[in-house]
């Protein structure tokens, strides 16, 4: 019988493949490396602050993807192209069970690091 670690991992490959959509990720450590994974891109989000419960808004984007889909664990800074636009990442959210939450900051194309690679 596979493990709960497992079958969520499974889960979340099935959740991505359907809801989720086809993204490139360029790790900044690996200049040129480029690899295509499926994401659940959110370009809003809600958060509730735990002290006061208060929920706080933001446009910032998002994206969900399943931890093991990356080559290397994700870092501030990788970069990420989603239907043409450039992202960066600025933190990066495990949830304990297989999936990541990437927290995006979208930049212009001049200023991509690998731009040219």
């Amino acid at each position: 019988m596979a493990s709960f670690k497992d079958r969520v991992n499974r889960a979340l490959g099935s959740i991505t493949r359907a809801l989720g959509e086809e993204i490139e990720y360029r790790p900044r450590n690996r200049p040129g490396v480029r690899y295509k994974m499926n994401a659940v891109f959110d370009n809003n989000y809600e958060v509730v602050d735990p002290e006061t419960n208060q929920v706080i808004s933001s446009n910032a984007p998002r994206i969900g993807v399943r931890y093991s889909d990356f080559i290397d664990p994700p870092e501030k800074d990788d970069e990420v192209y989603i239907n043409g636009e450039v992202f960066k990442v600025y933190d990066s959210q495990e949830d304990g069970q297989g999936g990541t939450v990437l927290y995006l900051h979208k930049l212009s194309e001049d200023e991509s690091y690998q731009r040219t690679t």
